[in-house]
């Protein structure tokens, strides 16, 4: 915990970012005229520095974040929780910002969340809380690239859905493990792009993955179920040497309206057997479940029952 100390710029606090001394105080606010010297009365009152560093030595450190399951509030994502003891010697939880790292009192039997409420409303350093006056004249732009490498400048804002969807796209593309989604090198890379951005943990990850694989999918089938989509397909077997299962994979490759080729796995299953039959079910069940209408050319190997499988699913 941080202890009673004069606090200069860019000077590192036990593991705490580098800040200003700035961030001691709320400088929005005049200096409280505190008659009570029991901190529980101290409601939605802004402090000076010093009053700031006698609350710090009655903080204790070994209860920091207790009782966070109860802070249903949306506003707590904002604040850590502390207890510091107070003059009748109960110790009751107060707020630190995040940010600013301002202690409020917000026993929920004498406070509740007003002080917090109030302080955000108010925090300058606090991403989510950008006077809205700065956003609507200052836009930001943004450039990118396209595959086909043409380039397009918009305005940017932040958007907490594409966010998700991009944190899903780098998991399931780059293969990550769930887990990594709380290493602490990713989490200050991801605080350093956009203060902004909450990260799900590794169990709701897991479970977006599915929802994310399912719209997915139906991206995909919008287009290969077009009649105006050419498609050509590629398929092999083989048998797995140490599982001794038929295996069969069917890739599907087209070109969208922007004139982009694509390539996609449509098909991945065990087959009873290599004959033509058994071949060329599987593959008519694959076409009909993504209501392919225009398949152009199917592209094999030179076994013989190629030959046949074409054969029979024509």
């Amino acid at each position: 915990m941080i202890q009673t100390m004069d606090v200069h710029e860019n000077q590192d606090l036990d593991g705490l970012p580098n800040v200003p001394s700035s961030r001691y105080r709320n400088s929005d606010v005049h200096d409280a005229n505190i008659e009570d010297g029991n901190p529980a009365n101290w409601i939605g009152k802004d402090f000076d520095d010093q009053t700031q560093k006698e609350l710090r030595d009655r903080i204790n450190p070994t209860r920091r974040g207790e009782g966070r399951d109860n802070c249903t509030a949306p506003v707590w994502k904002y604040f850590e929780i502390e207890w510091i003891k107070e003059d009748d010697g109960i110790e009751r939880k107060w707020a630190e910002c995040n940010y600013c790292l301002h202690l409020l009192a917000a026993d929920p039997n004498r406070n509740g969340t007003t002080s917090i409420n109030k302080h955000f409303n108010g925090c300058k350093l606090n991403p989510d809380n950008i006077p809205k006056e700065v956003d609507d004249k200052q836009q930001k732009l943004s450039f990118t690239k396209a595959p086909n490498g043409e380039g397009h400048v918009y305005t940017w804002k932040h958007d907490d859905t594409r966010i998700q969807l991009a944190l899903l796209g780098l998991f399931t593309i780059g293969e990550l493990p769930f887990k990594f989604i709380e290493n602490e090198a990713f989490i200050e890379f991801v605080n350093a792009l956009n203060g902004r951005v909450k990260l799900p943990s590794r169990h709701k990850i897991s479970r977006d993955v599915v929802s994310f694989y399912l719209m997915e999918r139906q991206k995909l089938y919008k287009h290969l179920s077009n009649p105006k989509t050419a498609i050509h397909l590629t398929t092999d077997t083989w048998t797995s040497s140490c599982q001794k299962i038929n295996y069969m994979v069917v890739t599907a490759h087209f070109i969208t309206e922007d004139f982009v080729m694509h390539k996609r796995v449509v098909n991945f299953r065990e087959v009873d057997t290599h004959k033509a039959e058994d071949m060329a079910r599987e593959l008519l069940i694959c076409i009909n479940e993504w209501g392919m209408k225009n398949v152009m050319t199917m592209t094999v190997d030179n076994a013989k029952t190629n030959d046949a499988t074409q054969s029979t699913s024509l």
